[in-house]
């Protein structure tokens, strides 16, 4: 590992509530730069234990040295899970992934392929369920992923989390935007319309009650067809004025879109 011919122990380098960052060597840089202000954000939110491993020398030790291949991320994570005396607070994978079966026989995408998802329709949250004595759907570590393909892009999302983690503060209801909430319901047939419609509406009383008191507007999908446009002036207007968190609940393609597509971001 590390080009020293020797694995890393990681059992003896316990990291207490770490906010795991596991990334690919071309994004080192700005994954550092980010973890460097996560350590230290400022009074605006809380500073976390970042640490950074790399997919590669992941793979090296938890896979056999085969590559992309999303064992090795589950094997590693079970592994500190199983090793280490706290329980990571965060997993945040970041860089771009690509389906499995459209990288074995093609080298852009096996390339383009930074940081490998789990399973057929791929998901993220299905890299650690199970593990650690959590249940079937739900995910050991609280996940989230960032489908970077370069630093640059890296970089714009840093400088989005600073401005967003250091609103300015007035009277003037310049931050009502951080309490504003979007839910995009989606479904082929009106039974799963409904279910997911009612998913939706149960987040949305978690998220309204005293201890975040979210403003939430729902749109739900009406029709049997793939692709449901909502370009509605209502929806551009609550984007343009700005939203803390928007709620895509359905199916998805990188190449189809949303059970409800909204404009591309600008």
């Amino acid at each position: 590992m590390n080009n020293t011919g020797f694995f890393v122990n990681h059992a003896q380098n316990p990291i207490d509530t770490a906010f795991i960052i596991i990334t690919h060597q071309s994004l080192m840089s700005s994954a550092t730069d980010y973890a460097t202000y996560r350590s230290n954000p400022g009074p605006a939110a809380l500073p976390q234990n970042p640490v950074i491993f790399t997919v590669d020398d992941i793979y090296d030790q938890f896979s056999f040295g085969i590559q992309k291949h999303p064992l090795a991320i589950r094997n590693f994570l079970d592994y500190l899970l199983t090793n280490w005396t706290t329980e990571p607070n965060y997993l945040f994978l970041l860089g771009k992934s690509v389906k499995a079966k459209e990288i074995r026989k093609n080298n852009t995408n096996f390339t383009n392929c930074l940081v490998p998802s789990f399973g057929n329709p791929a998901s993220d949250h299905m890299i650690t369920i199970g593990l650690n004595g959590s249940l079937p759907f739900e995910p050991a570590i609280p996940t989230g992923r960032l489908a970077a393909k370069n630093n640059i892009e890296v970089d714009w999302y840093l400088s989005k989390v600073q401005q967003h983690e250091s609103p300015v503060l007035g009277n003037n209801g310049e931050t009502e935007w951080m309490k504003r909430f979007l839910h995009f319901s989606g479904g082929t047939n009106p039974g799963e319309q409904s279910t997911f419609f009612t998913f939706v509406n149960n987040y949305k009383t978690i998220i309204e009650n005293p201890f975040f008191g979210a403003n939430v507007k729902t749109f739900t999908k009406t029709t049997t067809a793939p692709i449901q446009i909502t370009l509605a002036d209502s929806i551009k207007n609550l984007i343009g004025s700005g939203v803390s968190f928007m709620t895509f609940f359905g199916h998805a393609s990188a190449t189809g879109g949303f059970d409800q597509n909204i404009e591309k971001p600008s």
